[in-house]
């Protein structure tokens, strides 16, 4: 065999070796020193070989985890790897205080290397329907769902103006009696801390509970009502909880409920509609001449305390008429107007928005008989939208009522007070006031009678009603009931004008207002009835 003989067959043993030792993968071979130096040692051959610079499969860097590890070293092929990891980053956390995290080499090249023992913390979400995060402290940036013990811990007490400051925006307010889902921070409808746990809810109850230790953290549920951040396993931003949809506040908001007089204009006559217009024809000089200037309040007329005014079972809203000044628009001399009566609140629905008040006129002296209404309008577009409406539909409307010739003019002079409001059902009431001078001189003289043809006595038997004394009609749906005052004759009377639309009427019989009136309810609809001491419920037959 001559030399060349034997050259190719070294050279083709050493391709054999190479093929034998190879990994076969799709796109690149994966060489095994050992068995190549096997292979090229075998029968009569002599084969030395030795490797240099980075050795092993060529791993990718796992750039999702990064962030959450505290990484050292930079070469990060398998049999040369160096990459360490001396703990959790800032925005991670340790999953188990016993098991230190770690990094591995990956088993094929264009794996990526392994990192374990840290998973991300629940991040600041930037903002939140409901709360105020712009001065939230730093520290709350990021939070662990564990503890340092390793134990879970996904809830923070944030104690307002110490170690949070995340506050219930405008709209909304803290929540009492109320289960969160601590997952998304929905309400849910448990009414009790019992069925809310069982549920998985956190529980808000009436401020009293265990309150929060050194750092913040607490895991019983039920702790005390401040705002809370929620951090589970895997949340990527973390939850908070402990507002919840309020009414509007009529205290620090009266712009939202009431026209101003400046927001009446010539263009403008009817305001906001979605706003109360409070309007007084006032009598320039009631005695010689029937000239009227609109007047607005300067200020609400009635005087409100809101201890609660939250939609739920705590809403606690009360009220009573005071002096208000009026002024028109030209800005003449201020004129004040006392009002009162039973003030009546209803909360807003459950997402929040202005409350209901009504049951206020102004005060009828003496020398003046008054006529006190409130008229609920199902069709918005027939509701007359200011005073001046009002008054030229009771031009039109006086035939109705046995009012003909001269007399409408006496009667539509009679307007005095108008207030429109939406209720919650969004439809429009209109409270007013007609008066009537008794100087028979007056441009304003009227009279106000009962018609004594047909009087009933509160509580013995009346045509067409069936009458539950002790008793109070409860209503399939409150926010449809109609409030009036005056007598029973009054109830029955404004009950039989509404026909189908008048299911019978409470008569509240020791809620009397000023005027000696008492105040009632017109129901359109009639659920049950309930026992109630000295009330009247009259139901339609």
């Amino acid at each position: 065999m001559d030399k060349n003989t034997g050259l190719y067959i070294v050279l083709g043993f050493l391709l054999l070796c190479i093929l034998l030792s190879l990994d076969m993968k799709e796109g690149f071979a994966t060489i095994n020193a050992s068995e190549f130096e096997t292979a090229c040692n075998a029968d009569e051959n002599t084969c030395t070989i030795n490797t240099s610079g980075s050795r092993g499969f060529n791993c990718s860097v796992p750039t999702d985890d990064i962030p959450y590890y505290n990484i050292s070293g930079s070469n990060t092929h398998s049999e040369s790897f160096d990459i360490q990891v001396s703990g959790c980053s800032d925005i991670g956390y340790q999953i188990d205080p016993n098991v230190a995290p770690s990094a591995l080499p990956c088993q094929h090249s264009g794996q990526n290397y392994i990192l374990r023992g840290c998973n991300h913390k629940c991040s600041n979400p930037g903002s939140k329907t409901g709360y105020n995060l712009e001065n939230i402290n730093p520290m709350y940036q990021y939070i662990s769902p564990i503890n340092e013990a390793g134990e879970l811990s996904p809830v923070v007490d944030i104690i307002e103006e110490s170690l949070g400051e995340i506050t219930c925006q405008e709209g909304y307010i803290r929540a009492t009696n109320t289960c969160f889902n601590p997952i998304d921070g929905t309400i849910n409808s448990s009414s009790d801390e019992s069925s809310c746990i069982s549920v998985g809810g956190i529980w808000y109850g009436s401020d009293e509970g265990n309150f929060a230790d050194s750092e913040g953290q607490v895991v019983t549920r039920g702790s005390t009502n401040n705002i809370k951040i929620i951090c589970q396993p895997d949340m990527v931003n973390y939850n908070i909880l402990g507002c919840k949809p309020g009414c509007i506040s009529r205290l620090t908001n009266l712009g939202d409920y009431i026209n101003s007089v400046d927001d009446v204009t010539d263009a403008q006559p009817n305001g906001d509609t979605d706003k109360e217009l409070i309007q007084i024809l006032h009598r320039d000089t009631p005695l010689s001449n029937n000239n009227t200037t609109v007047i607005y309040p300067n200020t609400d007329i009635y005087d409100i305390t809101e201890t609660d005014i939250s939609t739920g079972q705590n809403w606690n809203v009360f009220g009573n008429g005071r002096e208000t000044e009026f002024v028109d628009i030209n800005g003449g001399n201020p004129t004040q107007i006392n009002f009162s009566g039973i003030v009546i609140t209803s909360p807003c629905n459950d997402a929040g928005g202005k409350y209901n008040v009504n049951g206020l006129f102004p005060i009828c002296e003496d020398d003046h008989e008054c006529l006190n209404f409130n008229i609920n309008y199902s069709d918005i577009s027939s509701a007359p939208k200011n005073i001046n409406d009002f008054k030229t539909q009771m031009g039109q409307n006086a035939t109705e009522i046995g009012i003909q010739g001269n007399d409408i003019d006496s009667y539509q002079n009679s307007l005095y007070y108008y207030r429109r409001y939406k209720d919650n059902s969004d439809n429009i009431n209109i409270e007013g006031q007609i008066r009537c001078n008794n100087n028979l001189d007056s441009p304003f003289h009227c009279e106000i009678i009962t018609d004594t043809g047909e009087i009933a006595v509160l509580g013995q038997s009346t045509e067409g009603y069936t009458i539950n004394e002790n008793s109070l009609c409860t209503p399939a749906d409150p926010d449809t009931d109609i409030p009036g005052f005056g007598n029973i004759n009054d109830a029955i009377s404004q009950c039989n004008d509404l026909g189908g639309s008048c299911s019978g009427f409470t008569f509240m019989n020791n809620q009397v207002d000023n005027q000696g009136d008492t105040l009632f309810f017109i129901h359109s609809t009639i659920n049950t009835i309930e026992g109630s001491d000295s009330d009247y419920c009259y139901q339609k037959q």
